[in-house]
């Protein structure tokens, strides 16, 4: 599948294109076809890095050193469910989330 991942800390050129593997949920998870995501104040700081510097360590500490740990941003999502785990019995294939 594609997505935009940030490569490294920096300018908006950070953000690729790029093909990743499809996860596969877990027991308790349910896997969502993306249809349309936002991205905020937080993931601009993020891919930028202007954060305050008293939190510099803490944060590159905790998010990634040289890049971001969790490279694909984005979390208010909407689109459908694709797939669900073996424990999951509040949602369906299809359910719109």
């Amino acid at each position: 599948m594609k997505a935009i991942a940030c490569t490294g800390y920096g300018p908006p050129e950070v953000l690729q294109l790029q093909e990743v593997e499809k996860p596969t949920p877990q027991d308790n998870e349910v896997l969502i076809k993306i249809l349309g995501a936002t991205v905020n104040i937080g993931d601009c700081r993020l891919r930028s890095w202007t954060v305050p510097p008293a939190f510099w360590l803490m944060y590159r500490i905790q998010i990634g050193i040289t890049k971001p740990k969790q490279p694909i941003f984005g979390s208010p999502l909407a689109g459908e469910i694709e797939a669900v785990g073996r424990d999951v019995q509040r949602f369906q294939v299809g359910d719109q989330v």
